[in-house]
């Protein structure tokens, strides 16, 4: 099977479109790049957040659900997403802003030769912003200073290390490149650092998902072909995965790993770009052209967003 291009998007679920935004645009500086809605719960927002340039390996996704009662924390969930910066100046540059709008801030301290800190957003998710400074890596995106260059390590617990270790390595490619304790660092391709994985064991109660959980970790693949492989090698191992869905940004399959934790693997094409330029995107709310005939039906449920 070929590898994995990367990450293509990490999927949360919020609980307000307002905050979400207010916290991930106007506080952390990203770029609502796609307004759109849940294509499950069509009277709800999905909103996706990238750089500016809409850099593969910079997406994060949010399902507004505000009914959703809040996550109930717990083991066999994604529980923190890292998001990179390119040098410690600029980590010290997010620490004091966060701080100065109240939003408690940990420590600097190193993990796995990443230099960052954590904080909460608003519905609890945790983020990590981590430094590149003297990482054995370059980001291909040329960002204004202060800036989030994309995604970085995402943290996983499970009470089933083995079943995890075999998901990762045999089934995405991954290798196990390093170990603290009951923690254990593995990674996708060398030069992508959303690629880079850290699983904890941790017996305790499942996570009870809602508002506040990372719904789902999505790995690009190059098109349709590899998509399919990509099905036909997870039915070899074992898995079960969904049918191909038609995201119309995207095509997607899903499978829910052993310790119940959901993937997907989406194409990179269609794109973001399929139905708004560079310039753009984010501006309006896009639907898929088989949503188009609710247009009106679907505006007036949606909570409008001040951007």
């Amino acid at each position: 099977m070929k590898p994995f291009n990367g990450v293509h998007h990490v999927t949360c679920i919020a609980s307000s479109p307002q905050k979400t935004y207010d916290f991930y645009v106007r506080l952390l500086g990203m770029r609502l790049i796609k307004n759109t809605v849940d294509q499950h719960e069509i009277s709800s927002y999905h909103l996706f957040f990238a750089d500016k340039d809409i850099s593969s390996g910079s997406c994060l996704s949010f399902i507004v659900r505000p009914d959703a009662p809040s996550k109930k924390p717990g083991s066999n969930a994604i529980v923190r997403i890292g998001l990179r910066v390119k040098d410690d100046d600029t980590l010290t540059y997010f620490k004091k802003r966060l701080t100065k709008h109240h939003i408690e801030t940990s420590d600097i301290t190193k993990s796995f030769g990443h230099r960052g800190f954590d904080f909460h957003d608003p519905d609890g998710i945790c983020i990590r912003i981590m430094s590149e400074q003297n990482m054995p890596f370059t980001s291909s995106n040329d960002s204004a200073p202060h800036a989030i260059l994309g995604l970085g390590r995402i943290d996983l617990k499970v009470s089933d290390h083995h079943s995890m270790h075999r998901w990762l390595t045999k089934a995405l490619g991954y290798s196990h490149i390093n170990t603290d304790e009951k923690t254990f660092l593995y990674q996708g391709r060398p030069e992508k650092p959303e690629t880079w994985i850290t699983v904890t064991i941790d017996h305790d109660m499942s996570e009870i998902m809602g508002s506040g959980s990372v719904h789902h970790l999505a790995l690009r693949v190059r098109d349709h072909d590899h998509l399919q492989e990509t099905m036909d090698a997870m039915t070899c191992l074992g898995y079960v995965h969904s049918p191909l869905i038609d995201r119309f940004y995207y095509h997607a399959v899903y499978v829910r790993q052993n310790n119940r934790i959901l993937f997907e693997f989406a194409t990179e094409s269609p794109g973001y770009l399929v139905d708004e330029s560079l310039d753009e995107l984010g501006s309006k709310l896009s639907l898929p052209p088989y949503l188009e005939a609710f247009r009106k039906k679907i505006e007036a449920k949606v909570m409008p967003i001040d951007t």
